[in-house]
């Protein structure tokens, strides 16, 4: 296991904001299952309800994506209480529950071992927090080879559409990557951000480029679904903008459609941007960006120096 690996293995683990903030394209197909009513307690802020509910929830008949999903929200509630040896506990049977099908997520299972990373630091168990780190480690790794290839020099390659994405361009760098299904054809690349030049700021900067192949939607669809996931995110946030976008890249043309959106960030006053292009014949590319308002010029920059950047798969519209 390489020291770099581990390292980033461990930074993925304790960015838990970052990672619960790269969603997949997917719909939430469990917003009317068998966990809602205790996912609507914890939405409500009735933990000791929501915990009693996904209890009674596991006492049941779940499948076993449910069982994981349960026990996960349910290690979520203990590690915030502070019982991190239940935490722990808990999380340790959601990843025996994701380890028993070969097509679970492996975002969940990296959910999992995030709380009990977290749960490790908070007994003070660093050796046991190392060990996980590098499970997660080695997990990431196998995530990577699934849906992207680094064989290009300061690139990364999606295999399944063809989309090369730098490691770094303009003050973004590479900081993790995910892949939100066993097949490789649903991941992303999230950019960190290089501060040197920005103003000090609590809001996050962050671009996520997250590419998908056979999603069956349009790209109406697809805008609407993630303009959505931004107003469930960011209460009281408030639309400035949105209409057509095209990249440009010598005769190519490639459209899509974009928004702007005003959001409240740890506080401060910040933007989440929405750009989504629909390739032929079914690949869709989203970028999602968030910044504090202060720094919104230079990060407009950056993430259309990323677009203009970025090889786009084979295929996109020209006009």
């Amino acid at each position: 296991m390489s020291a770099a690996r581990t390292r980033r293995a461990i930074a993925l683990l304790g960015a838990a904001l970052l990672l619960a903030a790269t969603p997949s394209f997917a719909a939430d197909d469990a917003a009317h299952g068998p966990l809602a009513p205790a996912e609507a307690l914890l939405e409500k802020g009735d933990l000791d309800a929501a915990e009693a509910a996904f209890a009674k929830a596991l006492a049941g008949e779940l499948g076993t994506q449910d069982r994981a999903a349960a026990l996960i929200y349910l290690a979520r509630i203990q590690l915030g209480d502070g019982r991190f040896a239940e935490a722990d506990a808990t999380a340790a049977r959601a990843v025996d529950e994701l380890g028993r099908v070969t097509e679970s997520r492996d975002h969940a299972m990296l959910l999992a071992l995030m709380i009990r990373f977290e749960a490790a630091k908070g007994q003070g168990d660093e050796a046991k927090a190392t060990e996980i780190a590098e499970a997660a480690a080695s997990l990431s790794a196998r995530q990577d080879r699934l849906a992207w290839s680094d064989r290009i020099p300061g690139a990364f390659l999606h295999k399944a559409s063809g989309t090369v994405l730098p490691k770094a361009v303009a003050g973004l760098a590479e900081y993790e990557m995910n892949t939100y299904d066993a097949t490789g054809l649903d991941a992303s690349v999230t950019y960190a951000v290089d501060d040197a030049d920005v103003k000090p700021s609590d809001a996050p900067s962050y671009v996520t480029t997250q590419v998908t192949v056979n999603q069956g939607r349009s790209i109406d669809e697809q805008f609407l679904a993630s303009k959505q996931e931004i107003m469930e995110r960011f209460p009281g946030a408030r639309e400035i903008t949105t209409g057509p976008i095209a990249v440009v890249q010598g005769p190519r043309r490639l459209e899509g459609t974009m928004g702007v959106f005003s959001v409240r960030a740890n506080g401060e006053q910040a933007f989440t941007t929405l750009h989504v292009f629909r390739m032929q014949p079914d690949i869709l590319v989203r970028f999602m960006a968030g910044y504090p308002a202060a720094n919104a010029a230079t990060m407009r920059g950056r993430v259309a120096a990323l677009m203009q950047t970025m090889v786009w798969p084979e295929g996109a519209t020209i006009r």
